[in-house]
């Protein structure tokens, strides 16, 4: 019985690591570099982008970063923070449930965007049957999805959007 709690905490560690953001992920793998590579100094985030989301992740009951005592600015991963970046780690070296959960995700415009560029390989911008589906195309490329792209000539499947199309009959 004593696992169950334990079970529930992993869960939401896991959904917790899928809602951060790659620029989060990539803040979170600063903070814990100093703690994982031996380094003499803590890190410590540049002023602006890095600065204002390392703050944001300092805050709050699930607060993943916390800020160093005796280096003024500095963070480190708080024990949510290193389970959270933990989580994140494996499902990225297990790639089959993260195109699972992308694919049952999708929205129908989304799959069918997806499934035009599997059909043809290489689609251009202009060949998309609307100004939304532009849009749609460029957010699965973009690095929050990144199941297609861009090239010169088009949107052509992504790794991952090859892993995911065979999927998608799947979940619907």
């Amino acid at each position: 019985m004593s696992n169950i709690p334990n079970q529930h905490a992993s869960a939401q560690v896991a959904a917790l690591a899928l809602t951060l953001s790659p620029y989060q992920r990539y803040i979170l793998a600063k903070a814990g570099e100093a703690r994982w590579f031996d380094l003499p100094h803590p890190w410590l985030p540049l002023p602006g982008a890095q600065e204002s989301t390392a703050r944001a992740l300092a805050e709050g009951e699930t607060a993943l970063l916390a800020p160093v005592a005796g280096y003024l600015g500095a963070y480190e991963l708080t024990p949510l923070g290193e389970r959270v970046a933990a989580a994140y780690l494996r499902r990225s070296l297990h790639p089959e449930p993260v195109a699972r959960d992308l694919a049952a995700r999708l929205t129908p415009l989304q799959r069918s965007v997806l499934a035009q560029v599997a059909a043809r390989g290489v689609v251009p911008v202009s060949a998309l049957s609307s100004p939304r589906a532009s849009i749609v195309a460029r957010f699965l490329a973009s690095p929050e999805l990144g199941v297609l792209h861009t090239t010169s000539h088009g949107y052509t499947l992504s790794p991952l959007g090859v892993q995911v199309m065979p999927l998608l009959a799947e979940v619907g």
